[in-house]
């Protein structure tokens, strides 16, 4: 889908040990397409879990409002809903 996990970050650390300190040497990112990759059965197994957990989490509401709060027309209009959204993002 569109705008949802549509992508991946890795970043790539490159780390040197000098003196008993470690300092990045040098790094890089990249931004991976997830199409056309299979899941890992690995990170599946580990990420359970606290998925269930999350899920649960972000099905919860989170309050409620007699008004009805349109979205759909929130880029044109100034709506309570983007003033809610800006506030919870600050």
């Amino acid at each position: 889908p569109r705008n949802y996990a549509a992508t991946v970050g890795v970043a790539t650390l490159n780390l040197t040990r000098a003196s008993g300190k470690w300092t990045v040497s040098s790094s890089s990112g990249a931004s991976v397409k997830v199409a056309g990759h299979a899941e890992s059965p690995a990170v599946l197994r580990v990420t359970e879990a606290v998925h269930k957990v999350t899920l649960a989490y972000v099905a919860e509401s989170i309050g409620v409002t007699r008004v009805r709060w349109r979205s759909d027309v929130a880029r044109a209009v100034d709506m309570p809903i983007t003033d809610l959204v800006g506030e919870v993002m600050r």
